[in-house]
């Protein structure tokens, strides 16, 4: 049973909001591009274990995609935690292609592709310290000790895996999502004994899932792009353009003739995400591109946020999980 959905991560999401409004001739654009591909390459490999995940018994194994946690001292993310009674399962899903050499001396994984050699981080590395955080949340929580059983699943299967060590913990650890079955069939041989009741599973569970912290990141701060270079306005549900116009409780676009009744959420939420969830009447007008304090404030009240009072500013609070 799926606990907690995979879904667009916030990051990800604010990668595709940047740039669909950063103005063309900034020159971080490739830049950004390119790590926007990396984190959607990644996301397209977590989704490639959903099938195979298929197989697991759902009445015995919980899972819970993309958790953030705290150990105490550090914050850790693993891609798909699959808990059971017996065994929990921090899992590090990897859509590498090329050839892949895991090098146990030197903790590297070494890619080839199209004659071009690079270092990458050494998924197994990463969630052997997973698994290692994961042992401390579960200390200072007061659950006891459990069998936790990392694996890395390599989801692109036209990858080639390689070793360049007889002696190594990589075929214990690594697996792909065709063999993803049969390694755990095997981990169930292993770990016969039920550890947890059912009662402790689920309170394992409802703890993780209250405990989870999203990863935000400022992206504006991470590239250095002014505020100026952020196209404003909000954009048309159908050809997609930016500045489409605010009639009398619509939208119109004048470029197709579009109207919408709720274009300005979409933009709304493109605000939280490039800048916070916090904003003031002014920001907003500025922002959707709306001269009426009137109409941005009726906007603003007709969906509910939280607001308040700050220093005689009034701010609303963009709710993203419910817009």
């Amino acid at each position: 049973m799926i606990l907690k959905k995979r879904e667009k991560s916030q990051t990800l999401q604010t990668y595709e909001v940047l740039l669909n409004r950063l103005v063309a001739d900034n020159p971080k654009r490739e830049i950004i591009e390119n790590d926007y591909s990396m984190f959607l390459s990644g996301y397209r490999g977590e989704k490639a274990i959903d099938y195979p995940l298929t197989y697991l018994n759902e009445k015995e194994y919980k899972i819970l995609h993309d958790l953030r946690l705290y150990d105490g001292k550090h914050y850790f993310q693993i891609d798909t935690l699959i808990t059971s009674q017996r065994m929990l399962i921090p899992s590090e899903i990897k859509n590498y292609s090329g050839v892949l050499t895991f090098d146990p001396i030197f903790k590297q994984l070494i890619r080839k592709n199209n004659d071009k050699e690079e270092a990458l981080p050494n998924p197994v590395v990463q969630v052997k310290r997973q698994a290692y955080h994961l042992k401390q949340w579960l200390e200072i929580n007061k659950f006891k000790n459990i069998p936790i059983v990392p694996i890395v699943i390599m989801a692109n299967e036209r990858a080639v895996i390689r070793l360049n060590h007889t002696n190594s913990e990589v075929p214990r650890i690594v697996t792909t999502t065709y063999n993803f079955p049969e390694k755990i069939a095997t981990l169930e041989r292993q770990y016969s004994n039920e550890i947890y009741t059912k009662q402790e599973l689920r309170k394992l569970t409802r703890r993780l899932l209250k405990q989870h912290e999203p990863n935000t990141k400022n992206l504006l701060q991470q590239y250095d792009i002014p505020r100026e270079h952020i196209i404003k306005g909000v954009r048309c549900e159908n050809c997609l353009r930016f500045g489409i116009e605010r009639g009398h409780g619509i939208w119109i676009c004048g470029h197709c003739g579009h109207i919408s009744k709720q274009a300005h959420i979409a933009g709304l939420r493109d605000y939280a995400l490039l800048f916070g969830p916090e904003i003031t009447i002014r920001e907003a007008m500025e922002f959707l591109q709306v001269s009426s304090r009137y109409t941005v404030r009726r906007l603003l009240n007709s969906l509910g946020f939280v607001k308040e009072i700050s220093k005689n500013r009034l701010k609303y609070f963009i709710d993203l999980e419910n817009l």
